[in-house]
């Protein structure tokens, strides 16, 4: 798994309208190949992510086009990964 929706709220109680999403940010960073220091820093910055545990980072989504941005920083990621090993295969 290399994210997590808390749909019902109770984790972190995100208000109405609002979604938390949390990222284990170890297994990201293993899919991807991207440093994890990277991955939080990126989530840290960008998505105002808090630190959750020793692994997780959450991020309180509070509009749709948040949650288009988030999918694309983690889609990005993962199609470097895939353009890196074409690369490499070819």
């Amino acid at each position: 798994m290399i994210f997590g929706l808390n749909i019902g709220g109770g984790r972190r109680h995100p208000p109405p309208g609002e979604l938390d999403v949390w990222i284990p940010v170890p297994k990201l960073a293993e899919v991807t190949s991207i440093p994890e220091s990277t991955i939080r820093e990126t989530l840290k910055k960008d998505f105002a992510a808090t630190e959750s545990g020793t692994t997780d980072c959450i991020i309180r989504l509070k509009s749709p086009e948040a949650a288009v941005k988030l999918v694309s920083v983690i889609r990005n990621w993962i199609l470097t990964l895939t353009t890196q090993s074409e690369t490499t295969t070819q």
